[in-house]
């Protein structure tokens, strides 16, 4: 059986006043994200119902992958300039089992 593909869900409430900033901070680490050996593509979701709460999805080949990256380019320090933005923050991974295709 193959190894399961990973997804990471990093939910954040953004500050006050702190959209713009917590955009930049998103898009100055996006492409270096992206680039990563096993990267298969993310998402960033604003609440329908609470714009002050915000969602980021990743999804990478492995959990393998994903760890690597994260050791080898200081996780914590790459998203500093997200966590500088957020009020509260809450990263969870999970193993994707099963799924539809994608059109």
């Amino acid at each position: 059986m193959a190894e399961p593909s990973v997804r990471i869900l990093f939910f954040a409430r953004v500050a006050e006043e702190g959209e713009a900033r917590f955009l930049d901070a998103y898009d100055s680490i996006r492409d270096r994200v992206a680039a990563a050996d096993g990267h298969l593509g993310e998402e960033l979701c604003q609440s329908a119902d609470d714009p002050q709460q915000w969602l980021i999805t990743s999804e990478w080949a492995t959990a393998g992958h994903y760890a690597t990256w994260a050791r080898a380019h200081g996780f914590s320090q790459l998203s500093d300039p997200i966590t500088r933005t957020t009020v509260e923050r809450v990263h969870r991974r999970f193993l994707v089992r099963r799924g539809t295709p994608r059109r």
